[in-house]
């Protein structure tokens, strides 16, 4: 083992230290770590800026949403969008792997039928789930608002939110 290994386990060791507070915490790429706390709120720490975001509150409400990071005209024509009115999150809720400075997060807004259900298939409603999807950066700014994805627009929408992000990096310096 070489200095420099030594060192990244130090910093490794450093940047993922344990917190009472924390219930889990999820590293998901380009030094981002996503704790869930103790209370329920889920916080995106970045830790090369050494910033840390609150994206959910201990009352299940996405706070670090502005009714502008939600494509409304989509939302509306799915079944049961009325969550993403009150930005609660009740039924799911994701950030996934970040790459080139944006993430994919999917909140579900409704769950399938099924999920009513009791043991003997009673209580079910006959609906779809809701899922939305957006894209954020590494400061929990939503890049791509909010709307329902094919897995193909899933995969144009990830192109055109790197080269947001890129291009803003490119602004700032």
């Amino acid at each position: 083992m070489d200095l420099y290994d030594l060192y990244k386990i130090i910093i490794e060791k450093l940047f993922t230290r344990k917190n009472p507070r924390y219930r889990e915490s999820m590293k998901k790429g380009e030094g981002i770590i996503i704790h869930e706390t103790t209370d329920g709120e889920i916080i995106l720490e970045n830790t090369p800026l050494q910033k840390e975001v609150m994206i959910m509150n201990q009352h299940n409400i996405l706070i670090n949403i502005k009714p502008g990071d939600i494509n409304f005209e989509r939302v509306d024509k799915l079944e049961n969008p009325e969550n993403a009115y009150r930005f609660v999150v009740r039924y799911g809720f994701n950030i996934e792997l970040f790459m080139n400075g944006v993430a994919l997060v999917w909140w579900t807004l409704y769950p399938d039928g099924r999920y009513f259900e009791d043991e003997d298939g009673f209580g079910g409603e006959d609906c779809n789930e809701t899922t939305i999807y957006a894209y954020i950066d590494t400061l929990g700014n939503v890049v791509i608002p909010f709307r329902d994805m094919t897995s193909d627009e899933i995969k144009q929408f990830r192109i055109e939110a790197e080269r947001k992000v890129s291009n803003q990096v490119l602004r700032n310096t």
